[in-house]
């Protein structure tokens, strides 16, 4: 009954979950954006401020 089936199985299971939680999972201090999603806005709206400078 266990759901981790030895070591080498919990290192997947936590990169994968460190994965999801950095890439894809809604965080409330980026107002409930993704952490990519967040950057992407963040990248694009820097990269306007430069043009228009």
């Amino acid at each position: 009954d266990n759901l981790v089936e030895g070591v080498e199985h919990a290192r997947v299971l936590h990169e994968w979950w460190r994965v999801r939680y950095n890439t894809e999972h809604p965080h409330s201090s980026l107002g409930y954006l993704p952490p990519s999603r967040y950057a992407a806005l963040v990248r694009a709206e820097h990269e306007s401020s430069v043009a228009m400078a």
